[in-house]
């Protein structure tokens, strides 16, 4: 709730010692990411640091990653480049970010790159781009169906959601190009058995806000959720804008 910090982030050790470490292990916990097993390979060269991950086990799935900082200078760089496949979707974004909402199994990947020696300015100077796709799952919490009824009351605000509701879905995805902190979609896409939706717009990371138009198609009867079948093929163009953890 209160932004990125400006707290510095202190590189000099990186600077205080040249090596390699090879470490294999059966389990690797960075916070509350659990990774197993795990080899890793670091290299530490003048204030740089060059991590490897090699195929990697991750909550059911695999992936790779390499992880660059080059502290050398007056401002360190950043750099990320991670592929994951077939993750277990609710169970690792629940450790890696605190958010329950989503289940499927997942494939994610980045390739990122900053500056800055602080949150806010890695965040407001990242670049590069995401792609991300969930498959045979849902969002908890959200029943995008219902939603669609209540819009036509007017505005509403937040996700709208409680713990019962669910909108099922076979893909949900999205792919970004980011530049200076701003993530640009045109392609976000949930294919389900109520609904489909496509859309797009610009997730803002710096100031940690939404700025996206979807257009939600009811595809099939929603007997059961107050709507009837004639209701079917009705489309909501709908604006979310606002912060990302309590939009309109």
């Amino acid at each position: 709730g209160s932004g990125w910090s400006n707290e510095r982030i202190n590189f000099a050790p990186l600077k205080a010692v040249n090596g390699q470490i090879n470490v294999r292990a059966e389990k690797l916990v960075y916070d509350q990411v659990k990774i197993a097993p795990v080899s890793l390979q670091v290299t530490l060269n003048g204030g740089k640091l060059d991590a490897k991950l090699a195929q990697f086990g991750l909550y059911g799935g695999a992936g790779n990653a390499t992880v660059f900082i080059d502290a050398s200078g007056k401002v360190p760089a950043q750099r990320v480049n991670a592929s994951l496949q077939n993750v277990d979707g609710n169970t690792f974004l629940k450790d890696a970010t605190g958010l329950e909402s989503i289940e499927g199994k997942g494939t994610l990947s980045v390739n990122l790159s900053a500056t800055g020696s602080n949150q806010r300015a890695i965040f407001d100077s990242l670049g590069g781009q995401a792609n991300v796709e969930f498959a045979n799952g849902a969002i908890r919490g959200v029943n995008i169906a219902k939603m669609i009824r209540t819009l036509g009351q007017g505005a509403v605000s937040g996700w709208q959601g409680a713990a019962p509701e669910k909108t099922g879905f076979a893909s949900l995805g999205a792919s970004f190009q980011i530049n200076k902190g701003m993530a640009q979609t045109d392609d976000i896409h949930l294919v389900g058995p109520l609904v489909t939706v496509k859309g797009g717009g610009t997730v803002n990371f710096p100031k940690r806000s939404l700025k996206l138009r979807v257009d939600p198609q009811l595809v099939a009867s929603l007997e059961g959720q107050g709507r009837t079948q004639e209701m079917s093929g009705l489309g909501v163009p709908v604006m979310i804008v606002g912060p990302w953890a309590n939009p309109k």
